[in-house]
């Protein structure tokens, strides 16, 4: 069975809204342009559905009045360029009482859902404190699998803006941007034999604050004001040693370990702020057989290589600044020297940290465990 839908518009909209007898007159209203869609379903020893959806632009606004307090909140919101696909297999008989069917092995689904540039808008006010936000994005886009127990979602956005401003905000404005910025999860969410890859990757690039933070922490501009970088991505294998879809063998578990750590590979740890950064990467492997040489933890065994620039020039800056004691100053920079070599430019540290599977650590080749 197949459906194709057009439409020059799709709204709803709400007029009345009651919340314990009480009116709170609201005016919600939710509509879409220009929608152009196809769903085909098809029927056999599975079930397969495909969609795909794609809207110029989706309104919303809804606004209503708290007749306790005459609080009011108004939330306004605009996308454009909707477009959505998605297909899915699964059982034609389905025991909803039971979510293990999920991961029974007849079902997979995945999806994507993207949209272009967006605006939004927020007031509320209670009779005695206000807040307002606003904020804008390029482009985002959200994606989501389940195939053979492994659940992946993740998640863009690029140019993003936000600003702030409110009676509890001891400043006139806030604001708040991200050139980029995305999350990615990839997890096996079921009992298995052998070890099964995951993933996480966070990442957010070109952070920038308001000259109202940057005003208030450092006056004089001593910090460089480059925009910030963090990013944590991180894959592996992992064995869980219980179905997370029965809650009994859950609750059976206890404060048991619910799964094995095989391998963890560091793909990239970067840090970049106020001029300085910190970047690693690595990998380790964990001998289930020997929980004794690390106190209850699988030994690992494997390395991590660290490249740091600008540490020594931040010390400095965090020393002018009154952030940061010239005793305390001292010790951190006595720390770096124990532990790093100079790298082949102005300000730069590196470190490679060993760890063996008897026990030792080593930092660039020195033994400190």
């Amino acid at each position: 069975i197949a459906y194709d839908y057009d439409a020059p518009a799709i709204s709803v909209d709400v007029d009345r809204m009651f919340v314990d007898g009480q009116d709170f007159a609201p005016v919600i209203s939710f509509a879409m342009s220009n929608i152009d869609g196809t769903y085909t379903m098809d029927e056999g020893d599975l079930r397969r559905i495909k969609s795909a959806f794609t809207a110029d632009a989706m309104d919303v606004n809804v606004s209503f009045t708290d007749p306790r307090n005459d609080g009011t909140m108004n939330v306004t919101a605009r996308v454009n360029t909707v477009v959505s696909d998605s297909a899915a297999t699964l059982p034609n008989e389905i025991d909803m009482q039971d979510p293990g069917w999920v991961f029974g092995g007849d079902f997979d689904a995945e999806g994507t859902l993207s949209s272009g540039a967006s605006t939004y808008s927020t007031t509320m006010n209670n009779g005695v404190d206000t807040f307002k936000s606003d904020g804008t994005s390029a482009n985002s886009a959200l994606h989501f699998s389940i195939r053979d127990g492994v659940v992946a979602y993740g998640g863009t956005a690029t140019d993003t803006q936000y600003r702030v401003s409110g009676s509890q905000i001891p400043f006139p404005e806030v604001s708040l941007g991200m050139q980029e910025t995305a999350f990615d999860l990839k997890m096996p969410l079921q009992q298995t034999d052998a070890p099964t890859d995951f993933g996480l990757l966070t990442r957010v690039v070109g952070l920038t604050v308001g000259d109202e933070i940057w005003s208030m922490i450092d006056p004089g501009a001593v910090l460089p004001r480059d925009p910030a970088t963090a990013i944590i991505d991180v894959s592996g294998t992992l064995k869980w040693l219980m179905d997370l879809s029965d809650p009994e063998a859950m609750a059976a578990a206890g404060d048991a370990m619910p799964a094995e750590l095989h391998t963890l590979n560091i793909n990239d740890i970067t840090l970049s702020v106020a001029g300085a950064s910190v970047e690693g990467e690595g990998g380790f492997t964990f001998d289930q057989t020997d929980t004794t040489t690390f106190n209850g933890m699988p030994a690992p065994t494997g390395e991590v290589n660290f490249t740091i620039v600008g540490a020594n020039g931040l010390i400095e800056k965090l020393i002018q600044l009154g952030f940061l004691p010239q005793d305390q100053a001292m010790g951190a920079q006595m720390m770096l020297g124990m532990f790093t070599r100079p790298g082949e430019n102005a300000d730069t540290l590196t470190t490679k940290i060993e760890v063996k599977g008897n026990g030792s650590v080593f930092a660039n080749g020195q033994q400190v465990k």
